[in-house]
């Protein structure tokens, strides 16, 4: 007995839709090496908390958990993000089929979610981004089963997946202050004023709780972060700039879907209980511009965006004159995202991908102020690291024994700590020292910094400390970050005061 298309729900359609997505990432996540905050992952990973200076907990569980079960390979560490766009596309089907989109809304949706730019690249490293978006979009799917009715005791899952999204990245608190800000601006506020309501959001600050003492006893280090951040390090936009890279980053053949998606969330007749969640779009995007985040955070809420507008297709393609519309869409969104998907998934050879780069005229879109190379800083930071504990190590050769039993290696960044962290014990290195973010807050590891092999240091920094520095080796990396490459490695000796004493000085939150 054969089963006709026409008969294949839109539940099943989205589920194989997923798959899809999980086949690209398994196959697309073994490209180049390993990218520079995975390997502070791994080390966070390594030294469980309740919290880091620059990030929430979960993501150091992720990467202990990931690798205690798959192993170190590449693919086996981003088997986790893979696994979470996977179930994104899924609950951005689910998102479709609770507005009222039928098989059409739900595939269109599914499909927008797997050809997005900025939802490719996320899923395929581990990094707090992604899980993300799948936690923002589950707790926007209870929010609407609410909407629709239901149980006023989904509130309680909704304040759990709120508390894990904290514990995840603080920014689960724009978008959960978008939501309320749009529930309490229609009248669907009435799901608010219900004692579950109160208690979900009591859960979400249990859940969270652990973390906000972990930052009360350290005293909020991310509030310093984030403020060196916006002095300086990150790359300022203006609300329009802002505003255009969400067309890339979205898919440009998606970016009808997604406007249209909030535009009829808003003024939509059929979808008129939904007009928080177009309100709470605008909200984030306000946020966001406020608070000069990087473009790529307002990615996370494209699936539920794009749910809508493809409700808005769907609805729009119910007459004949615009049938064209399903057709058109959908094709449009699936060879925008194979156009752009070697721009984020790292498939290509490097030289291959910068001649597809410059043939379609797509240049580096900058998040943070640092010189360029050839390569994007997300490709970019995915080399160099063999290079540069290469290096290290054969400035660490240099020592005598006596040396190597009492000194340290200290690096500028957490991404070379890491990569020493990860990569040197096949060399006989042990692991680093940094003051740059959580490395900081985990001191000097009982050196006294005598003896120090140091690399990203500048010798001019260095010697306002040391009576003897001297060049032992050269990092050199090719498509790694300018910075990174041709950086000296310095063999100090003899520092002013104990590592304990000066090691405020140390510091680098940025």
């Amino acid at each position: 007995m054969t089963t006709r298309f026409s008969d294949v729900s839109g539940r099943n359609i989205v589920l194989a839709l997923a798959g899809v997505k999980l086949i690209i990432h398994l196959y697309a996540n073994r490209g180049y090496g390993y990218f520079r905050d995975e390997l502070y992952f791994f080390t966070c990973g390594d030294r469980l908390d309740w919290g880091y200076a620059d990030h929430p907990p979960l993501v150091a569980v992720a990467s202990a958990a990931g690798r205690s079960l798959f192993g170190d390979s590449l693919s086996g560490v981003r088997l986790l993000p893979a696994i979470c766009g996977a179930l994104l596309v899924v609950v951005a089907g689910a998102i479709a089929r609770e507005m009222g989109g039928r098989r059409f809304a739900q595939a269109l949706a599914a499909v927008s979610v797997i050809a997005s730019p900025i939802l490719l690249a996320q899923n395929n490293f581990l990094s707090m981004n992604a899980f993300e978006p799948l936690l923002w979009m589950t707790f926007a799917l209870v929010v609407i089963r609410l909407i629709r009715g239901a149980d006023p005791r989904w509130w309680l899952l909704a304040g759990a997946v709120a508390g894990i999204g904290m514990q995840n990245k603080y920014s689960m608190a724009f978008f959960g202050a978008s939501v309320v800000g749009g529930l309490l601006l229609t009248p669907e506020s009435r799901i608010l004023v219900n004692r579950w309501a109160w208690a979900g959001a009591a859960i979400a600050l249990l859940v969270w709780f652990p973390n906000v003492v972990w930052n009360v006893a350290h005293d909020w280090p991310i509030l310093e972060i984030l403020r060196n951040a916006g002095a300086g390090k990150n790359y300022e936009m203006s609300p329009l700039e802002f505003f255009t890279r969400q067309i890339v980053l979205g898919g440009p053949a998606a970016f009808p879907i997604w406007i249209a998606g909030i535009a009829y969330l808003i003024a939509g007749p059929r979808v008129r209980p939904y007009r928080a969640l177009g309100i709470s779009a605008i909200l984030l995007f306000v946020i966001l511009v406020l608070l000069r985040g990087k473009d790529y955070y307002f990615g996370p809420i494209f699936p539920m965006l794009f749910a809508a507008g493809a409700i808005a297709v769907e609805h729009a393609a119910e007459r004949a004159s615009l049938a064209w519309l399903r057709p058109v869409s959908l094709a449009g969104v699936v060879l925008s995202g194979i156009f752009l998907a070697p721009l984020v998934l790292p498939v290509l050879s490097v030289d291959r991908f910068i001649a597809y780069s410059e043939a379609i005229g797509l240049g580096h879109a900058k998040t943070e102020n640092h010189e360029m190379g050839r390569l994007p800083q997300f490709y970019a930071d995915m080399h160099g690291w063999e290079e540069m504990v290469g290096a290290v190590a054969q400035a660490w050769g240099t020592l005598s024994e006596e040396e190597k039993a009492r000194a340290a290696i200290f690096t500028d960044n957490y991404g070379e700590a890491g990569a020493v962290d990860f990569l040197g014990p096949k060399y006989g290195l042990p692991k680093a020292i940094s003051g740059h973010q959580n490395y900081w807050v985990w001191g000097p590891r009982g050196y006294t910094g005598d003896v120090m092999v140091t690399v990203g240091v500048d010798r001019e920094d260095l010697e306002k400390y040391f009576a003897s520095v001297e060049e032992a080796a050269r990092v050199h990396c090719g498509d790694c970050m300018p910075y990174e490459d041709d950086s000296p490695v310095f063999v100090c000796r003899g520092i002013v005061a104990p590592l304990p004493e000066v090691w405020e000085v140390t510091k680098n939150w940025r």
